[in-house]
């Protein structure tokens, strides 16, 4: 697997990292974590099977997509509610947590195409951060194995705030603690919930859709293929004041 570091000894240029007062002050870039950055739809797969087994109900495609980018709590409270078991939510949330960092810590954990260079040009423009649905844990250990723990300033999981995406509890909390405002963040994601988390917060996003493409479309700032055509002028046309 290519790592950030192979990409800095490689014959090829890359940005120079972010310096404080060289770009807009208060400008922060946050990225989605599953599906964005990192291919975590099996292991999402593995954990929701694994609960949905102790429910007595299969796993469908259809049925994933009714919490697509909901963090692990709402997902466990959504499975809940809907198969109403005689396991507690909270038993539901742990069977899920489980089972995810069983998948982590065993299975592939890969990038998704083109993320290593998006990560070092968006380092760029401005410091990095993490939010994410999954719990810290999961977070910490996919960076880990991946090698980019060092590149991100603020890592956010679904531990650090009550309400989940579509709120924008987290990306709000995420742009304090870099000192930027709602306006000069720049955002990816991949799932309606979480582009329509970065409109709830006022923040451009940019997303590579994972599901649901049109109406991911309709909610986000713009959209592309894959975290590789997104060029460097485009993140920072996304926090240049004017927005031109």
């Amino acid at each position: 697997m290519t790592t950030y570091s192979d990409l800095i000894s490689a014959s090829i240029t890359l940005p120079t990292p972010y310096i404080p007062g060289r770009d807009p002050i208060g400008s922060a870039v946050i990225f989605d974590l599953d599906d964005t950055l990192i291919l975590t739809a099996p292991h999402w797969k593995h954990a929701e099977t694994t609960l949905l087994k102790r429910l007595g109900h299969p796993w469908s495609e259809e049925l994933s997509l009714q919490y697509k980018g909901m963090n692990l709590p709402d997902i466990a409270a959504t499975l809940h509610r809907k198969f109403r078991p005689e396991l507690s939510v909270a038993e539901c949330r742990n069977i899920l947590r489980n089972a995810l960092l069983e998948s982590l810590r065993h299975g592939p954990v890969l990038l998704m195409p083109g993320a290593l260079e998006c990560l070092a040009r968006a380092r760029a423009v401005a410091p990095l951060a993490i939010v994410s649905g999954s719990p810290m844990a999961a977070i910490e250990l996919i960076l880990y194995r991946t090698e980019i723990t060092h590149l991100f300033k603020v890592k956010l999981g679904s531990d650090s705030a009550a309400a989940g995406q579509p709120a924008p509890d987290l990306l709000m909390a995420a742009a304090r603690e870099l000192g930027a405002a709602p306006e000069q963040c720049l955002v990816f994601e991949d799932s309606l919930v979480g582009v329509t988390a970065a409109r709830n917060a006022g923040m451009t996003c940019l997303a590579v859709p994972s599901a649901r493409p049109a109406e991911v479309a309709r909610v986000a700032t713009r959209c592309f293929r894959s975290l590789a055509e997104i060029p460097l002028e485009e993140m920072k046309r996304a926090l240049s004041p004017s927005k031109g």
